[in-house]
């Protein structure tokens, strides 16, 4: 064999060693892939067109930004194992833990999704049946963000949120899988619909083996409330694409027993990866004559979650009744003040009938997929909120933007999942 037919063994087998090498000490396929593509191009080509690298380069930050992803999923199944709920279930009320949660595995890995919607079992008694409020519906909406005070900002985009109530577990494919099934040792289960909500974005971090309805009543306990008060719950979301999740806000309607709407829990997830729950009651006394709003809630903000918005502020939010008839119309506001100040309003609308995934027929939900796969995406909501970022950075001083420091984290908020080199 001559030399020139052997050089490109040369170059390749180093590479090839590497990759093994990385592929068993932190098994990551998706960078160690990207590095050595990277390293091949380099070496085998000496002039490289504007299209390589750019190829080159979009294909090493995509596989940089899925490897970090995969670490904080990986982080986020793991902070739940199967040992502790089932050693805290006899104990729920004393210790904190959610009643029920030695929920049958057995049961779960066996699940397989249709089109009708799967109550849990968690008493054992498969003739248990569970009454919802609402149904689950994907509301295309606006978001339209205004600043009053300070700089004068404001924009607009698009904005998908999903409804459904909680303790509903279903699949509407080719939609959305409401509460999938945990199943250990997969770390991407199969999909069957384009969007999922699922237990371990929500509430604390990991649980990936509870359910939705153990999580929010671990949560109610934790706050010193009884679940019972409110046996019905509408959680209304942004959905989770390709197993990532960028959830700014979320919101966990409340109903008591004669289906009126008498508390909400407010879900918030900063850009630094930790997480806040308020449990608000409605403070509105009487109901709305011509508005929309028929909820109002109060409460403190303690925690960092835009260095262009103040820390010592509160929050008051209004919102419509997403369940109640007819739903053709979602309007959210959420409220930042300061004292008696307005900083900050930002307003949900919803642009059109919500889409029941029940009962859509397979052409309108591909036409709705076609118009809104891409805006819940965690790459798209990244992009967005660093666009502005730095357009409202470049276009004020210093003076009028006031940058607020990040502060040390508060122990009312969940921290951020730890990386695999955080941990």
């Amino acid at each position: 064999m001559c030399k020139d037919e052997m050089a490109p063994w040369y170059i390749l087998s180093p590479l090839l060693l590497s990759l093994v090498v990385r592929l068993v000490l932190e098994r990551r396929v998706a960078l160690a892939l990207a590095e050595n593509l990277l390293l091949i191009a380099s070496i085998q080509y000496a002039e490289l067109s504007w299209v390589k690298v750019v190829v080159i380069a979009a294909i090493f930050v995509a596989s940089a930004f899925l490897q970090t992803q995969l670490e904080y999923l990986d982080s986020a199944q793991d902070t739940y194992s199967y040992a502790a709920p089932l050693q805290c279930a006899a104990n729920s009320r004393i210790s904190g833990c959610p009643a029920h949660t030695s929920r049958d595995h057995k049961r779960d890995l066996n699940y397989r999704t249709s089109r009708e919607a799967q109550v849990p079992n968690f008493t054992g008694n498969s003739q248990a049946e569970k009454t919802f409020h609402g149904r689950a519906a994907m509301f295309p909406c606006d978001l339209r963000h205004l600043r009053r005070s300070g700089f004068k900002d404001n924009y607009h985009h698009s904005y998908l949120y999903v409804g459904y109530p909680v303790g509903l577990r279903a699949c509407y494919s080719p939609l959305i899988t409401v509460e999938p099934s945990y199943r250990p040792g997969f770390l991407l289960p199969i999909k069957k619909a384009w969007f999922s909500i699922r237990p371990e974005d929500h509430a604390f971090n990991g649980g990936a083996n509870l359910s939705m309805t153990q999580k929010l009543e671990e949560f109610l306990l934790s706050e010193g409330e009884d679940p019972a008060e409110w046996p019905y719950a509408y959680l209304l979301t942004p959905p989770s694409v390709t197993w990532q999740l960028n959830n700014p806000l979320s919101f966990w309607y409340l109903y008591n027993t004669r289906r009126e709407l008498t508390a909400m829990i407010v879900q918030l997830q900063t850009s630094y990866g930790e997480r806040r729950l308020w449990l608000t009651r409605n403070c509105r006394m009487e109901a709305p004559r011509n508005g929309p709003y028929c909820f109002k809630g109060k409460f403190d903000k303690d925690l960092q979650v835009s260095p262009f918005t103040p820390i010592a502020a509160s929050y008051v939010i209004d919102s419509s009744d997403p369940c109640a008839a007819p739903l053709d119309k979602l309007k959210i506001m959420v409220t930042l003040k300061r004292g008696r100040e307005t900083v900050v309003n930002a307003v949900v609308n919803s642009t059109g009938p919500p889409l029941d995934a029940a009962s859509a027929s397979l052409g309108s939900s591909l036409l709705f997929l076609v118009k809104w796969w891409w805006v819940p995406m965690c790459s798209v909501v990244v992009f967005r909120i660093l666009f502005k970022a730095a357009k409202i950075y470049l276009t004020h001083n210093e003076k009028e933007l006031n940058i607020q420091t990040r502060a040390e984290p508060t122990t009312n908020a969940i921290a951020k999942s730890a990386r695999l080199s955080e941990r």
